[in-house]
């Protein structure tokens, strides 16, 4: 019985401190989680699902009255889901939009398909989101509070994101 309590109390609160076996309010804790997770919830966050793709977006991007609108292809890459990164977070490189260190926790990482389409559920929340390209992680959007790339992952259904991967683009 105890592995099965220690095992839904783990799953529900993330906290592994709360696993520490010293003393007897820290059982108690473990027993009231696991109580409470298997009366309410199942022991599940509510997750959001989220499906996206990837383009991937090269040349001369400027409009042309004369030409039909460009259609990319997909990029097949590890798309990475961070808290929300302040440029103070993350080291810049030397060419614009990439970045080889950041300094916020990964939340989430996906691998995409080749035709650059992936899906993933996370929880409600803040999250700054980064394409992978070898070791290294790109975005050159940066919102009006200085946060890479961010999204806001809201209660609902199912969740939609489209991504360039715009490295070499001209616009």
């Amino acid at each position: 019985m105890w592995p099965r309590l220690l095992s839904v109390a783990d799953s529900c609160t993330k906290d592994y401190s709360v696993l520490s076996l010293r003393g007897w309010r820290r059982w108690h804790r473990i027993v009231v989680w696991g109580v409470c997770c298997l009366s309410f919830s199942g022991c599940s966050i509510r997750q959001i699902l989220l499906v996206g793709h990837i383009s991937r977006v090269t040349g001369n991007q400027m409009p042309s009255p004369d030409l039909p609108p460009l259609s990319y292809a997909g990029y097949p890459t590890n798309v990475y889901f961070f808290k929300p990164i302040s440029p103070q977070d993350a080291r810049r490189m030397s060419v614009p939009g990439f970045f080889d260190r950041i300094g916020q926790p990964l939340v989430a990482r996906v691998a995409t398909d080749e035709r650059g389409l992936f899906r993933l559920r996370l929880p409600p929340g803040r999250y700054s989101v980064l394409i992978g390209k070898d070791s290294l992680f790109y975005t050159n959007i940066i919102d009006g509070d200085g946060f890479l790339n961010p999204i806001v992952v809201a209660s609902g259904r199912r969740m939609r994101l489209e991504l360039k991967a715009d490295w070499g683009a001209n616009y």
